[in-house]
């Protein structure tokens, strides 16, 4: 009797191990989710065509959070396309995120389009929303102080004096540094 639990347990144990390294192996070779597949595409359509504001932001956001390997693709492209603010915001913290603390090379193709957004005083957006204007130029700015790891304090909250003018200069030119010498392992 005694043989049989012990053959019992081993062959649990062994089961479990299997398991374990077949879901090892699916996880390096890129074998996904099928939730998280090709809906990288429908997400970023849904963030530009949606018709509220409320699932267009829901799109993006989700797009941002989203482990598929054509997310970073599908967010650049919302990116350049999106003139909304709350979609805006969701697409800049996920490429930010992705860029600066995940190491996501081709998220750094979002800075050209990051820097357009920080220099225009509407935040490249159509409205005159001046809250909505400072909210996603507040995101690019900290978008890029992610990627380039330089924070030179700039805070569109504050009166923009000659020292925070300055601030801004300097973020912007340590991201266009950026963007003309990538650091090694990619970017544009």
């Amino acid at each position: 009797m005694r043989h049989y639990l012990s053959l019992g347990v081993w062959a649990i144990a062994t089961l479990l191990l299997l398991l374990s390294a077949l879901a090892t192996a699916a996880a390096q070779s890129g074998v996904q989710d099928p939730k998280e597949g090709s809906s990288s595409n429908a997400l970023a359509e849904a963030a530009l065509k949606s018709k509220t504001i409320e699932e267009k932001e829901k799109a993006a956001v989700d797009l941002a959070t989203s482990t598929a390997p054509d997310a970073t693709e599908a967010l650049l492209q919302v990116l350049e396309k999106s003139k909304d603010a709350e979609v805006l915001v969701g697409v800049i913290d996920g490429l930010g995120d992705r860029a600066g603390f995940k190491k996501d090379v081709k998220a750094r193709d979002c800075m050209p389009t990051l820097v357009k957004i920080l220099e225009d005083e509407k935040g490249g957006l159509m409205g005159d929303d001046d809250a909505k204007c400072k909210r996603v130029r507040a995101r690019a700015c900290l978008a890029i102080v992610r990627i380039t790891g330089a924070d030179y304090g700039w805070d569109i909250e504050k009166e923009q004096t000659e020292e925070q003018r300055l601030k801004l200069k300097e973020t912007l030119e340590t991201a266009k540094f950026y963007i003309a010498h990538p650091p090694p392992g990619g970017g544009k």
